[in-house]
């Protein structure tokens, strides 16, 4: 951005001896720019696109398989027992 600001400093007697012109090369290559930019990257837009809607339908299946489990009942009995210290004997 610096290496901008030096070269229309050093040029500016010549921007503003034609502003139309240069205004008018700024925007004809901007715009050039622009387009050949968005040209080579469409294919790599689609691209991340596509991935984004595999991934959103990967986890839509994901989502449907999974059906709430029902608990198991504990391992542990719990009636009839009791805790005993094995250290207090």
């Amino acid at each position: 951005m610096q290496d901008l600001i030096d070269f229309l400093q050093s040029n500016a007697t010549l921007v503003l001896a034609n502003p139309a012109a240069f205004a008018t090369f700024a925007i004809i290559f901007g715009g050039g720019g622009f387009v050949i930019g968005r040209y080579f990257l469409t294919e790599r837009i689609s691209n991340l696109e596509s991935r984004i809607t595999r991934r959103d339908e990967e986890i839509a299946e994901l989502k449907k398989s999974r059906k709430p489990q029902k608990p198991e009942p504990s391992m542990v009995p719990i009636r009839g027992t009791s805790a005993v210290d094995q250290k207090a004997e």
